[in-house]
Formats: C-alpha cells, sequence, structure tokens
C-alpha cells in the first residue's frame, strides 16, 4: 500500500473484533486493499476510542479482503471480525 502505513493491530478493548488502524502519509487519496489471513465476516469504521463511526466511505468485505477509501492525510480505524473455525 504505497503511501499508506498500518499503524495498529490488536484486540478490540472491547467484544471480540480486531481493530486495525491505517494512516494515510503522502497526501494523496487513495484505495486500500487489505488482505488478512482470516475470513472477515464484517468490518466497520470506529473512531480512535474505537466507537462506531456513523459518518465516512464504509469498507467493503470480499472473503480475507478488504477494500476502503483513504483519504489524504487520513487516520482510518476498523473494527473486523473474522470467521472462527
Amino acid at each position: 500500500m504505497p503511501g499508506v502505513i498500518l499503524s495498529g493491530f490488536k484486540q478490540a478493548d472491547d467484544g471480540d473484533e480486531r481493530v486495525v488502524r491505517l494512516a494515510e502519509v503522502e497526501g494523496r487519496e487513495t484505495t486500500v486493499n487489505l488482505t488478512l489471513p482470516i475470513e472477515i465476516v464484517t468490518a466497520r469504521r470506529l473512531n480512535l476510542v474505537e466507537l462506531p463511526l456513523e459518518n465516512g466511505t464504509k469498507p467493503t468485505c470480499n472473503g480475507k479482503t478488504l477494500q476502503i477509501k483513504i483519504h489524504a492525510h487520513e487516520i482510518v480505524t476498523l473494527g473486523i471480525t473474522g470467521r472462527r473455525n
């Protein structure tokens, strides 16, 4: 993902979600394709304190890949639920 860094990946403070934080660092809007080692069931945008965001681009999920548009210099926090084996 040129211009986008993964700045955090952790278990959510509350619940079963994994939290992923991405940051755009080159000043260009871009679409991020993030592939995880698990099948993604749901993904949603969160704010910096991990509460759901009502506004903003919603991520799309397809199997193990998540896609989201990120604006120039934007920090995006995502809550991701994966399928348990």
